[in-house]
C-alpha cells in the first residue's frame, strides 16, 4: 500500500512539473526555429536545456534544505533580504502575469477550435470559460490540479504525437540546413520561456510528502523529458 502512494505522488509529481513546462511556450519554438535555421535552434535547446536543468537542481536543493515553506519570493526574501524580495517580486509580477495571459489566450482559442463549431459563441467567451475552470481548480487545491495535469499532459503528448505522424512523410531534409543570421537570438527568448519549470518545484515538494529523496529525481526526467 505503501509503495502504491508512492508511485502515485511520484506520477503526480512528474505531471505537474511537466505540465508546467509542456504548454503554450513550445508553441513558439517551430516558429522561432524556422526563423534562424533547425541547427541554430538545436544549440539554443540543448544549451539552454542543460542550463535549466541546473537551475532546477539549484532551487530543488534550496526548497529541501529550507525547513520554512515558501514560494520563489519567499525563499528569495529569505536568502537574500529585502532587495531580493523586490526584484524576485517584480519578475515573478511580469513573468508570471505575461505567461498567465498567454495561457488564457491561446487556452481559449484551443477550447473555441474544439467546442465552437458545435456550440457557437466568441472566442473571448471561451477563454473566460478557461480561466474559470482554472481558477476553480486553483481554489480546490493542489491535488485536484496534480490529477487533472496528469490527464492533460497525456492528451497533450497524444495530440503531438498524431501531428508528428501526420508531419513526418511532409518534412524537407533541406529545411533542417537553413541559417539566417539575422534571427540567430531569435530562439533565445522562446526556448527559455518554454522549457522552464522552475514554479512548480515547492508544488512537487508538497506533492511529494514524505517522499523527498526522490525530488531530484523527478525534477531530473521532468526536466530533460520536455526537451524530447
Amino acid at each position: 500500500m505503501a509503495m502504491k502512494r508512492k508511485k502515485q505522488a511520484i506520477i503526480k509529481a512528474f505531471a505537474t512539473m511537466i505540465g508546467m513546462i509542456i504548454g503554450v511556450g513550445m508553441f513558439g519554438v517551430p516558429y522561432a526555429l524556422s526563423k534562424s535555421g533547425f541547427l541554430v535552434g538545436l544549440l539554443y535547446l540543448i544549451g539552454l536545456g542543460l542550463i535549466m536543468l541546473i537551475l532546477h537542481h539549484f532551487y530543488t536543493d534550496v526548497v529541501l534544505n529550507t525547513k520554512e515553506k515558501h514560494r520563489y519570493i519567499g525563499y528569495a526574501k529569505q536568502y537574500l533580504g529585502k532587495w531580493g524580495r523586490r526584484v524576485a517580486y517584480v519578475s515573478s509580477l511580469f513573468g508570471i502575469t505575461g505567461g498567465l495571459i498567454a495561457y488564457f489566450i491561446v487556452g481559449g482559442e484551443f477550447l473555441y477550435a474544439l467546442l465552437g463549431p458545435v456550440f457557437g459563441g466568441e472566442v473571448f467567451n471561451y477563454q473566460v470559460i478557461f480561466f474559470v475552470f482554472l481558477a476553480f481548480a486553483v481554489l480546490v487545491g493542489l491535488r485536484l490540479i496534480s490529477t487533472i495535469e496528469i490527464g492533460m499532459t497525456i492528451f497533450l503528448l497524444l495530440v503531438m504525437a498524431i501531428i508528428f505522424s501526420y508531419g513526418i512523410p511532409k518534412v524537407n531534409l533541406l529545411n533542417l540546413t537553413t541559417f539566417n543570421h539575422a534571427h540567430i537570438f531569435l530562439p533565445y527568448g522562446v526556448i527559455l520561456f518554454a522549457i522552464g519549470g522552475m514554479n512548480a518545484i515547492p508544488e512537487i515538494r508538497d506533492v511529494l510528502r514524505g517522499y523527498g529523496r526522490d525530488m531530484r529525481m523527478v525534477v531530473t526526467w521532468s526536466s530533460i523529458v520536455p526537451l524530447a
